[in-house]
């Protein structure tokens, strides 16, 4: 008995079912030719991703020669965590969560942020208990000018975005003090700095000088 087969049978596809594709721009076509992008990027990322280890150590030597008591115990002993994403506003990111807490209703973390194209950031996130114990705090150093005048206050509805845009971050120095109380006795506060691309050797620098500055707030009533 002969073996029935099956032949494949080349038909012309209709060209009103034809998809129109639109073209690439002659810099798209670039980048798609160039192999040594991606490659200049991983080299990078590598780069930064070592910037974040020292800040950290520079961290750890903070907590453990100065102890301070504004920070949680928990986040003493909790080692940091580096993490990497490609798409914050369609562009690659590295953090540095160190010290860190993160639990079901507390947070504190200090966050150390390099976003590709646009900046190093270094924020400090409060919410739930932490931030209740660290209000007061908080109000006694912005009203005794403790804050250096780049520091940013998160005005945003969500503690989950990083840009700079009015929406999401303003200054301390240009706000009145009722509106930034308002925004203390909100259930996350989050403080912030930022720093140029260019001035990446001084990361790790930047991120103890913005540590030192978020933590150690004036003591009174």
């Amino acid at each position: 008995m002969q073996a029935f087969r099956l032949h494949s049978i080349q038909r012309p596809f209709p060209a009103q079912f034809m998809e129109k594709i639109p073209p690439f721009s002659k810099q798209q076509l670039e980048y798609f030719h160039d192999t040594s992008f991606l490659l200049t990027k991983r080299e990078i990322l590598k780069r930064l991703q070592h910037l974040l280890a020292v800040s950290e150590r520079e961290l750890v030597k903070i907590i453990r020669e100065e102890a301070p008591s504004s920070v949680p115990d928990d986040c003493k002993t909790a080692a940091g965590k580096i993490s990497r994403g490609e798409n914050y506003r369609g562009l690659p990111y590295l953090v540095l969560d160190y010290p860190r807490l993160f639990k079901q209703k507390d947070i504190f973390t200090f966050r150390t942020m390099c976003w590709w194209g646009n900046f190093f950031s270094c924020t400090l996130h409060l919410q739930g208990t932490v931030l209740q114990q660290l209000r007061l705090a908080l109000n006694r150093g912005i009203r005794s000018g403790h804050f250096s005048p780049d520091t940013y206050i998160c005005v945003n509805s969500t503690p989950w975005e990083y840009h700079y845009e009015p929406d999401n971050y303003q200054l301390l120095s240009e706000m009145e003090h009722r509106e930034i109380s308002d925004l203390l006795d909100r259930d996350f506060v989050k403080i912030s700095r930022k720093m140029e691309l260019d001035h990446y050797n001084n990361l790790p620098r930047f991120a103890s000088s913005c540590f030192q500055e978020f933590i150690k707030l004036p003591e009174g009533k």
